[in-house]
């Protein structure tokens, strides 16, 4: 990323300034700057170290919502999900099938399959097919060649269907850094003091960086994406209406307002990658894939405290991610709940991390996001999905255009590919060469495709120039010493907490939550960053503390 500075914003003659750096926030700034605005964008911690980074991973298409939404609606936020798989993320986003076990015989089949039928054709609304397949109906001796670990006593089918996934701190980074390609201001680790007025009208904020560094940032419009936080920097101000969106601005996509998809800046760090359940709606639980075996994720329904909602099963590399699609905050309950459905019961031993989010449903799921107006210069937005962040960014970019006169070009960003897109599937295609050319194995490649996209040939060219960064990183061998180089170089990493638990998921796939990589990652990073001893030391006793404390216990 190109370096900033507050002195860089102070100097700017912004259009508008971005509070918050998780998806929204990014995507609000991409937006912008694609349609020709002087854009600034800020975060208080690091890049997706809020709520955006502790998702359940699943780019859901609305299917849980159908009822509710509408077929509109989900065609609308299937679109979304089918441009971030096809178009704009190919790299990051990426195909996972699901299979929903049928319980009660005929009837829950042919129900079921309705609902997924509608769901299938909400893919066509747009006259083009649908990036994923459609469902299918699958026999109990299928569901058991599939899902050999499930307790098969009362299954009698299942429906496959497919969503995407997607490592979420990678693509709000991603986002970040493509707005960045295109002239946005970026500056993480920067608090906002106090939003500025002028004649009852937001002109700005008062800004301090890490170093303790003040400016005083003007904008003609101030965009707040941080969800939590107008109280604290607006004192008296009062939410309005939802604002317009422009004649000209297509709907809401109606996504699921996944408050897992909204920044927590100002809301407190999260430099361990794990937070305790009771601060958070829901917990999700990180297996070996080993433990379980299946080849689809699964989608496990229960009926509980007068609710029903369902577990999910998620694969993730050489692991699973287990939630829940409400309100679950005992690890302990999540764990008895998933083994009821298994043949043989998953112990707490089995655990290898455990982190929170807010839930993916509530009582706003499936409808658009909050987008207020409460003063003149000043767009809140709140409530997003993973899925549906760039349509909801579009329609909060319409409405501070309006304030700045209207007469900015439409969005673009349905046809922006992210940093890593264009090209990608040729690059994938070429996997087995580009492995023999940076002397690693295909499986290697693969993972660095998966995260980097196309950007691969930059850790390609550092691995051919030096051979050590293809070594594995010692306690978190999964990745390889170039991406800790890649992360410090292009990606803003600037802390040990930044590395193991957004540009990597060391924190969340390690039995130790990364305290065994912790000092071999500093010693990569000291050597780039340049840090004296005493700064190395404070960043490992910093995050082992933090990763210690934060880890949960059976």
């Amino acid at each position: 990323m190109i370096p900033c500075t507050v002195a860089d914003l102070e100097a700017a003659d912004l259009d508008l300034l971005v509070i918050g750096g998780g998806i929204v926030g990014a995507g609000v700034a991409l937006d912008a700057v694609t349609r020709g605005l002087r854009v600034g964008l800020v975060e208080a911690d690091d890049w997706g170290g809020g709520r955006s980074g502790h998702t359940g991973t699943l780019v859901h298409g609305g299917l849980v919502d159908l009822p509710r939404i509408g077929v509109g609606a989900v065609a609308a936020l299937r679109r979304e999900r089918d441009l971030l798989l096809d178009r704009t993320a190919p790299h990051l986003v990426r195909r996972v099938p699901m299979l929903l076990p049928f319980h009660r015989g005929l009837p829950e089949r042919l129900a079921v399959g309705a609902g997924l039928s509608v769901y299938d054709a909400a893919a066509f609304s747009f006259r083009q097919p649908g990036v994923l397949p459609g469902h299918r109906q699958l026999t109990r001796r299928a569901v058991r060649r599939l899902a050999p670990s499930l307790a098969m006593t009362d299954i009698t089918g299942a429906a496959q269907f497919y969503e995407g996934q997607v490592d979420d701190a990678r693509l709000t980074i991603t986002v970040v850094r493509t707005a960045a390609s295109y002239g946005t201001l970026a500056l993480a680790r920067t608090a906002v003091r106090r939003l500025l007025t002028v004649d009852g009208r937001v002109v700005g904020a008062e800004l301090t960086d890490a170093a303790g560094a003040s400016a005083t940032v003007g904008a003609r419009a101030v965009v707040l994406a941080t969800g939590t936080e107008l109280s604290r920097l607006l004192p008296g101000a009062q939410l309005g209406p939802d604002a317009p969106a422009g004649p000209d601005a297509p709907a809401g996509p109606g996504a699921p307002a996944e408050p897992g998809a909204e920044s927590a800046s100002g809301a407190g760090p999260t430099p361990d990658g794990r937070l305790a359940a009771p601060i958070a709606e829901t917990v999700h639980l990180v297996l070996p894939r080993g433990r379980l075996r299946s080849s689809t994720g699964l989608v496990l329904r229960s009926d509980g405290r007068g609710e029903a909602r369902a577990l999910y099963v998620v694969p993730w590399g050489r692991h699973w991610i287990v939630g829940s699609t409400a309100a679950w905050v005992d690890p302990e309950q999540l764990l008895a709940e998933l083994s009821r459905h298994l043949e043989r019961p998953i112990g707490s031993e089995s655990v290898e991390s455990a982190y929170a989010s807010p839930a993916p449903m509530g009582p706003d799921m499936g409808r658009a996001p909050s987008i207020h107006q409460p003063m003149p210069g000043l767009v809140l937005v709140r409530g997003s999905s993973l899925a549906g962040y760039r349509a909801d960014a579009e329609r909060a970019v319409d409405a501070a255009v309006l304030q700045l006169g209207g007469l900015h070009p439409r969005s673009v960003t349905h046809r922006v590919p992210l940093l890593g897109a264009d090209g990608f599937n040729a690059r994938w295609n070429q996997r087995h060469l580009l492995a023999r050319q940076a002397g690693i194995p295909v499986l290697r490649m693969e993972h660095l495709l998966q995260r980097y996209g196309t950007e691969t040939a930059v850790l390609v060219a550092a691995i051919e120039e030096r051979p050590e960064l293809r070594e594995p990183l010692s306690g978190a061998e999964d990745y390889l010493v170039a991406e800790v180089w890649y992360a410090v170089a292009y990606e803003d990493a600037t802390r040990l907490s930044d590395l193991l638990a957004r540009r990597t998921r060391i924190t969340r796939e390690t039995w130790d939550g990364g305290v065994k990589a912790a000092p071999e990652v500093a010693r990569l990073m000291a050597a780039e960053l340049g840090w004296d001893p005493a700064r190395r030391t404070a960043e490992i006793d910093g995050f082992v503390e933090r990763a210690i404390a934060g880890r949960w216990q059976p």
